[in-house]
């Protein structure tokens, strides 16, 4: 009798997704909210959770070790700072992704890598930059009406004065 041996591998990739925020008004200390969603290839199935691993450039606070879990919409969602990064470890290859960041609106934000196909012992990276500054304004701001008005009545003191000085001379 023949003996059968077989060997289960688990060929899985790793996502990084990096945050940086730039500019005079990118706010360094906002949390911004990240979704990750998966599709799993060939009626492949998720797992339900997944380990990841914070880190961050210096000064930054990192964020810990630990597991994330799809929630029910069957996405990953966790927030970063400026400076911060997760690893999300262990995605099937073959499964599809894209990251979104949802808060974002006031920012110029720039993208690489997020959207792609999670390959079998490689670390995938997605960075979004958000850069904001502050508006500069320019010229004057205040209200035309008060500069009309204003006018109107140096106009009429003027007409006024001149009036009165042309019939003093010919009293």
């Amino acid at each position: 009798a023949a003996n059968a041996t077989f060997e289960n591998t688990y060929n899985g990739g790793n996502l990084t997704i990096s945050k940086t925020v730039t500019g005079t008004a990118g706010d360094r200390d906002r949390a911004f909210t990240f979704i990750v969603k998966l599709t799993p290839e060939n009626g492949n199935k998720l797992l339900e959770e997944y380990n990841f691993i914070g880190s961050s450039i210096d000064g930054v606070e990192s964020l810990d070790e630990g597991t994330i879990k799809l929630n029910e919409n069957g996405e990953l969602v966790f927030k970063l700072k400026h400076g911060q990064s997760i690893t999300i470890l262990g995605i099937l290859a073959g499964t599809g992704y894209t990251v979104i960041e949802s808060d974002n609106d006031k920012y110029k934000v720039t993208k690489e890598g997020h959207t792609g196909t999670i390959k079998g012992n490689e670390n995938i990276q997605v960075t979004y930059i958000n850069h904001l500054d502050k508006e500069i304004k320019t010229g004057d701001t205040n209200n035309m009406d008060v500069w009309i008005m204003m006018s109107s009545v140096s106009l009429l003191g003027w007409l006024y004065i001149t009036y009165k000085t042309r019939k003093t001379k010919n009293d």
